[in-house]
């Protein structure tokens, strides 16, 4: 099946490389870096003298040896995909009886508004795990002030996104008939964000 999304191009605001900042769309600054703070490398000194631990002023070892190991980056778009396998998968859905399981569909990469919220959730969900140790109820604000709405809106089975769709697929007849959610991932080709 086609998807309007190309795997390439993530939607203007958002996705690596994003540089507007609170613009339209609101997902900009999601460039990361390359390694978390406390994995980089100490900085280079220019004269080629070594480096020294910026809290207790010891001269630190130097050399290939020397040097901390580095955490690959994580692709963004395989992150995305992981969050709401979870999220959907263990919090929605997670030992629903079949006629209580939310709407859903699927494809559900084939619903530019499921996309978005999906996405801007994650990304708040991210700021949220960031803030923690600065304020112990930043994931609870996540879940009143971000999930909760959106997912009031994205399961509603009489007006959300997925009211035509079901389990045989995207926009699927589905005969009035309550489904399981069946969380599958979408094809590599399939553009998310």
């Amino acid at each position: 099946m086609s998807s309007p999304f190309d795997p390439d191009r993530w939607p203007t605001g958002y996705g690596p490389g994003s540089s507007s900042a609170g613009g339209a769309g609101g997902g900009g600054g999601d460039e990361l870096p390359p390694f978390e703070d406390e994995d980089a490398p100490p900085p280079v000194d220019d004269e080629g003298a070594p480096s020294a631990d910026p809290s207790t002023g010891e001269v630190l070892p130097s050399g290939p040896a020397a040097a901390p190991r580095r955490k690959p980056k994580q692709d963004p778009r395989e992150a995305f995909l992981q969050w709401v396998s979870e999220q959907i998968g263990q919090v929605e859905a997670y030992q629903q009886p079949i006629h209580q399981k939310p709407a859903w569909c699927p494809e559900w990469w084939n619903h530019p508004e499921v996309v978005q919220r999906l996405y801007v959730a994650w990304k708040a969900y991210q700021q949220a795990v960031e803030r923690m140790s600065e304020d112990k109820g930043a994931k609870s604000a996540w879940w009143v002030q971000h999930w909760d709405h959106h997912a009031r809106i994205l399961f509603d089975k009489q007006h959300g996104p997925f009211r035509a769709c079901n389990q045989a697929g995207h926009l699927a007849d589905n005969d009035r008939r309550p489904l399981p959610i069946v969380m599958e991932l979408p094809p590599d080709d399939a553009w998310l964000i």
